[in-house]
């Protein structure tokens, strides 16, 4: 299936990558391709005498209420997932024009499971390791023009939170976390659950969130390289970013409001090792004024 995307990326489709500031090296190591209409994955499947079982066990087939086998993929942009060892596992779509969902993944499957895999993972690995830090970004593009920006230990989740499986994982290399998030409700959120759950596992860390009107693909894009680095340099400790975060959502001038902030900190605060709430308390008395 793989194989047939790649072979399905046209020289418009081509075109397109180009304009949104990949390069061909970056496609090709991404092995990024295109998923063309249903009709046309059905039939080379068939012609080429695959199994339908196997493409219907792996999600790149399913069937539909008058029992007709259909692509999942179509007319996308794809991104073969692979695991840590370089498997292909699942993959991602991403629509060019109309008003589809933006991103699309594989189902959940024996072999594919979303809470304990990273897009981009098999090629950040090695980087990882000899860095000790994983750069947690918010989709496939954003973490192919991150290697292109020389940040080559960036990986993202594909559509999930991060997970108690995904912490394992960063424990296993004994790496500390960036998360790089928008600056939009969305992504203010992702950073938050993100910090409190790293924090309770005692994995150490950051959060940068990037200005409104400052996208990262868009700025490696742009050949911002300089700048992207220097807000990437500007980080929030993962647990001040978690505190800080539960502090803005209330009114701190009124004291019943100031009383319950303290609840939530308190509570999040007990989550962490005796040393780290003791270390903060300072830190929650200044916030809370």
């Amino acid at each position: 299936t793989n194989s047939f995307y790649l072979e399905n990326l046209d020289q418009d489709i081509h075109e397109y990558l180009l304009s949104r500031g990949l390069t061909n090296e970056s496609i090709k190591a991404f092995e990024v391709g295109f998923a063309p209409s249903s009709h046309q994955q059905v039939n080379a499947i068939n012609k080429e005498l695959l199994s339908v079982s196997d493409a219907l066990e792996c999600g790149v087939l399913a069937v539909d209420e008058s029992n007709k086998t259909y692509a999942r993929l179509t007319n996308r942009i794809s991104f073969p997932i692979r695991n840590h060892t370089g498997k292909l596992i699942g993959f991602g779509g991403r629509i060019i024009k109309g008003d589809r969902a933006k991103y699309i993944n594989s189902p959940e499957t024996p072999i594919f499971d979303k809470s304990r895999n990273f897009y981009g993972y098999n090629l950040a690995k090695e980087h990882i390791h000899k860095k000790g830090t994983f750069v947690v970004t918010e989709g496939y593009l954003d973490v192919i023009m991150f290697h292109q920006a020389g940040i080559k230990t960036a990986v993202a989740t594909m559509g999930t939170a991060l997970t108690e499986l995904h912490c394992n994982i960063i424990k296993k290399v004994n790496a500390k976390v960036l998360l790089c998030f928008d600056a939009d409700k969305a992504g203010l959120e992702a950073g938050f659950k993100a910090s409190k759950l790293l924090s309770a596992h005692e994995i150490h860390g950051g959060v940068v969130i990037f200005p409104t009107g400052k996208d990262p693909a868009d700025m490696v894009k742009d050949g911002d390289i300089e700048e992207l680095h220097s807000i990437m340099k500007d980080k929030t400790p993962l647990v001040e970013f978690a505190i800080k975060h539960i502090a803005s959502k209330y009114s701190l001038n009124v004291p019943q409001q100031k009383q319950e902030a303290l609840k939530e900190v308190t509570a999040f605060l007990k989550t962490l090792h005796p040393l780290i709430q003791d270390e903060y308390k300072s830190f929650v008395a200044k916030v809370l004024n």
